[in-house]
């Protein structure tokens, strides 16, 4: 007669751990001999008692990190610039997956390469070529983010080894440089920085230095005010760029000190435009193509600060490879509203540092209090001396 059978082996996955099988039989014993053969063969041969047919290849890494920075740009959590930096990134890793496993360049990148091995022989490939701390963890953190990225999704990425979690994960990144305590500027070093601004320099990038100075806003998010985001009668400006995606959704509304719409040359600017971008003749604010780099004038305000008499120290961090001489005007714009006691949070408010909690957020965005206070703060801000001589 026929009878039921329970078969159990162990079989290789393709990561190259072990898993357990099982399967039920019914039939005769003869049947269940030879389905054990039949088991023991493909065991033998292909390391699975899957049939070929039923064995998927191992996910395309580079195909994977290419698809993840696609989809991340339509989400809009990259933007096309970003979008762009990491595919490069991408093909590079690849490069060096080429080589760490001797695959043929045109070769597949199997998942199954993911370990923390491969991501230690990166690190130390970047080293040897030179490339900045800042970029070798923007380059490894893409691979991890991929590999999560691509766990969470079996049924379309086939063998992908199971992630790091918690703080493992660290292990996989290069570690972030320690900075020792640094000094920001005080406003009457950005003042001479403006003062001394060569005489090339546009009008434009003159007048986006004065707004730096009483906003705090990055130089990205100045340059690309437009006239619609501008209320002058409410002395308010939306800020429509970011830094990261919680604050490009964020679109918040901040006041503008009574000190900046009180300068003759920034009126005579606002009064120009009645729509569009504030800064059109920019190179870096006009867009050539979808992937076009936008340029920031940071050479410009190098010079300029170098000139200023200022502290070199104010401008130029000591340890740090890569100055951000435009990035001092945001941190004495900070520096200035702490030595006058401002709340943490309004600063936060006024900078774009998220807040954290859902009563901070819900303050951030319905909080009448918080905006009055942000107004205030903005009020302590002192005339440009510039326009003083």
């Amino acid at each position: 007669g026929e009878s039921r059978y329970k078969l159990r082996w162990r079989e290789r996955t393709p990561e190259g751990g072990w898993r357990s099988r099982s399967e039920t039989l019914e039939g005769s014993r003869l049947e269940r001999d030879r389905r054990v053969v039949e088991i023991r063969e493909a065991l033998a041969s292909r390391g699975t008692a899957d049939p070929p047919s039923a064995i998927r290849a191992p996910a395309n890494l580079l195909e994977g990190m290419l698809e993840m920075t696609r989809q991340r740009e339509v989400d809009g959590r990259y933007s096309a610039k970003t979008a762009q930096t990491y595919t490069s990134y991408a093909r590079r890793i690849a490069g060096h997956l080429h080589a760490i496993a001797r695959i043929p360049h045109d070769g597949v990148l199997p998942a199954t390469l993911l370990s923390r091995e491969t991501f230690a022989h990166i690190k130390e490939r970047d080293a040897q070529l030179g490339i900045g701390q800042s970029v070798r963890y923007a380059s490894v953190r893409l691979l991890l983010d991929t590999w999560e990225w691509m766990a969470d999704d079996p049924a379309r990425w086939a063998h992908v080894p199971p992630p790091p979690l918690g703080r493992t994960r660290r292990d996989y990144l290069t570690r972030t440089a320690r900075y020792g305590r640094t000094v920001a500027p005080r406003l009457e070093h950005v003042d001479a920085c403006i003062l001394s601004l060569p005489p090339r320099t546009s009008q434009s990038t003159r007048i986006a230095a004065v707004i730096m100075r009483f906003t705090g806003l990055r130089a990205s998010q100045v340059f690309g005010i437009h006239a619609e985001d501008l209320d002058v009668g409410a002395a308010t400006l939306r800020v429509r760029e970011g830094k990261g995606v919680l604050e490009r959704a964020d679109q918040r509304v901040v006041p503008l000190a009574p000190s900046l719409l009180m300068e003759p040359m920034v009126r005579g600017w606002l009064a120009c435009f009645e729509s569009g971008p504030l800064f059109p003749s920019r190179p870096h604010t006009s867009r050539k193509g979808r992937g076009a780099r936008r340029k920031l004038p940071t050479e410009t305000f190098k010079h300029a600060w170098e000139a200023s008499g200022a502290p070199e120290h104010v401008w130029r961090p000591p340890g740090r490879r890569n100055s951000r001489p435009e990035h001092a005007f945001r941190a004495a714009f900070q520096a200035f509203l702490k030595d006058e006691r401002v709340a943490g949070d309004v600063i936060d408010f006024l900078v774009g540092h998220h807040p954290h909690g859902p009563e901070a957020l819900r303050d951030r965005h319905y909080g009448r209090d918080l905006f009055e206070h942000a107004r205030a703060a903005v009020g302590l801000l002192p005339p440009l001396h510039a326009s003083r001589e």
